[in-house]
């Protein structure tokens, strides 16, 4: 399985965009374009831990089908709210953290891949309300109220340091990490790791030198009786690691051992 990852918008998909948006609010038509083309079972329609029903995609990458079916808007424990996209009803969750971008488009062709075969999955953008763990916690949360009753976290980049420094207080069946940094923002992956002791995996790219470094760290400092540090052969970071085979590989059967999909 290949997964494509997204970087920043470029200029021309980014004013399709403005004019989409533009043509919807005076015509009350349009659509989005999609990272993936495989349809994946979703949560309840317009299911929202808020009750309030949100229709416009929260990112470019989202469609108004799923933005329809999919959108939730997850109560914060600052008080605002998260956006995000849920789909799948497995009883097994799986919550995507961003990169720094906090763009969600590259972890939504897994989390549909991943909903298909039987997990419930959440894509979101951190709320820039709280710090990034604790956005993490209350999609776990949100995961759990839905039928969820284990826990996954993957993330990369901040997001890979933000699920390591959620851990504690998610409470998750396995973590997966990419080309996470010690620390973050102040969130402290480091000293967290340090009483994880559940499966955990560590990716990063051969040639990305500073995260080689920070990855053999966590990797040395965790205590999890299963762990597995994955090294590729790529200058890739965190997202851009998703369309190397092995990668994708890897988190599959990291996660089909220790994490199965079920319900």
């Amino acid at each position: 399985m290949r997964w494509s990852s997204h970087g920043r918008v470029p200029f021309l998909a980014l004013v399709s965009v403005l004019v989409a948006g533009w043509l919807a609010t005076g015509c009350s038509g349009g659509g989005g374009a999609s990272t993936s083309t495989r349809t994946a079972a979703t949560s309840s329609p317009a299911a929202s831990s808020t009750g309030v029903r949100s229709t416009e995609p929260i990112a470019y990458c989202v469609t108004r089908e799923q933005q329809a079916s999919s959108g939730v808007a997850v109560k914060s424990s600052a008080g605002g709210t998260i956006g995000a996209v849920v789909q799948g009803r497995g009883t097994t969750g799986i919550v995507f953290a961003n990169m720094s971008d906090n763009d969600l488009c590259g972890w939504l062709g897994a989390a549909s891949d991943y909903a298909a075969k039987g997990y419930r999955t959440a894509v979101f953008s951190y709320s820039d309300q709280q710090d990034a763990d604790a956005d993490i916690a209350d999609i776990a949360a949100d995961l759990r109220r839905r039928g969820a009753s284990k826990i996954v976290l993957i993330g990369a980049s901040k997001g890979g340091t933000a699920v390591l420094a959620a851990a504690s207080r998610v409470q998750p069946t396995a973590v997966v990490e990419l080309s996470a940094p010690d620390t973050y923002e102040g969130m402290d992956a480091q000293a967290a790791v340090k009483t994880l002791t559940v499966p955990s995996l560590f990716i990063v790219g051969a040639d990305d030198l500073e995260f080689v470094n920070s990855t053999d760290d966590l990797y040395s400092a965790s205590p999890a009786k299963v762990k597995q540090r994955k090294v590729v052969a790529s200058p890739a970071h965190g997202i851009a690691l998703l369309p190397d085979d092995a990668v994708a590989g890897t988190i599959g059967q990291f996660l089909a051992t220790n994490a199965p999909a079920s319900g």
